[in-house]
C-alpha cells in the first residue's frame, strides 16, 4: 500500500511543497511497477519498429505505382476538363441566341432614315420569274439517235417501218472542256401496217437526262465539279440549267 506522509499545515508554517512530499511503498509495489515500465517501453518500441516497417513498405509501392498514379491523376484532370466544357455548353449562356423579331437599339440609332421591315429576303411570292434560259449562247454540236434493230418493225407483225421525213430534236447542255449542246436527231418511222396497238409514227427515244424537263446530261453532276476545280470559272448549280 502507498503511504505518502506529509506534515500538517498550520497557520504559523507554510505547508510542504510537492516535490518534497515523501512516498512509502513497499518492495513488491516496486518491483510491479518497474516491470510494467519496462513492459510498456518494449510494447512502444515493437510499435515504432513495425511503424517504420509499414513506412517502408508505402513509399516502396508509391516508387512502384508512381507510373501508373501519374497516369490516373492525369486522366482525372482530363476527364474534369471535359466535364467542365460540356456543362458550359449545355448550361453557359449562348451568345447566339438573340431577339431578331426587333433592331437592336445600335442599329436604329446606325440606321435613322429606314424603316423595320419584315420582308424575307430573296424572290417575293407573286413577282413574275425570269424564266428558262435559252443558252443560245453555246455551240451545238449534231448527233443522230436512231431506233434498235429490233425496234425498226411492228412488235405484233413484224412488219417493217419505212423511215418518216423530218426529226424530233431536243437538246441536252453537256459539259466537256467547252459547254456546247449536243443536238439529237431523232428518226422517225412510220408503219406499214394496220395493227390498232401500234402508233402510226415511231421516234427514236430521247437521251437520258439529269432531270425531268431539263437540259442537264447525267453526268453533269460529276464533270461539273471537276470542270470548275480545273479552270475555276464555271459555277452549278442544280436547277441553273433550264431549257
Amino acid at each position: 500500500m502507498f503511504e505518502i506522509t506529509s506534515p500538517e499545515c498550520t497557520s504559523e508554517q507554510s505547508c510542504t511543497p510537492f516535490s518534497l512530499v515523501q512516498v512509502t511503498l513497499t518492495k513488491q509495489e516496486f518491483i510491479d511497477l518497474k516491470w510494467q515500465v519496462n513492459h510498456y517501453r518494449d510494447l512502444w518500441k515493437r510499435t515504432r519498429v513495425r511503424e517504420q516497417e509499414l513506412l517502408g513498405t508505402i513509399a516502396l509501392m508509391k516508387k512502384d505505382n508512381k507510373a501508373e498514379v501519374d497516369q490516373l491523376k492525369a486522366t482525372i484532370k482530363e476527364r474534369d476538363s471535359q466535364l467542365s466544357h460540356m456543362k458550359h455548353m449545355v448550361f453557359g449562356r449562348s451568345t447566339e441566341r438573340k431577339n431578331r423579331s426587333k433592331p437592336s437599339q445600335e442599329k436604329q440609332s446606325k440606321n435613322t432614315t429606314r424603316q423595320p421591315t419584315t420582308r424575307k429576303r430573296g424572290q417575293q411570292p407573286g413577282s413574275p420569274s425570269h424564266g428558262r434560259r435559252k443558252h443560245e449562247n453555246l455551240p451545238v454540236v449534231d448527233q443522230g439517235v436512231d431506233l434498235p434493230n429490233n425496234e425498226k418493225c411492228c412488235a405484233i407483225c413484224r412488219l417493217p417501218f419505212e423511215p418518216f421525213p423530218g426529226c424530233d430534236h431536243c437538246d441536252v447542255i453537256e459539259i466537256e472542256v467547252r459547254p456546247h449542246k449536243r443536238r439529237y436527231h431523232r428518226k422517225r418511222y412510220r408503219k406499214t401496217c394496220q395493227c390498232p396497238e401500234t402508233p402510226a409514227i415511231i421516234t427514236a427515244p430521247p437521251p437520258a437526262r439529269l432531270m425531268n424537263r431539263r437540259c442537264g446530261a447525267p453526268w453533269l453532276a460529276g464533270k461539273t465539279t471537276t470542270a470548275v476545280g480545273a479552270t475555276g470559272v464555271w459555277s452549278w448549280r442544280p436547277g441553273s440549267l433550264r431549257c
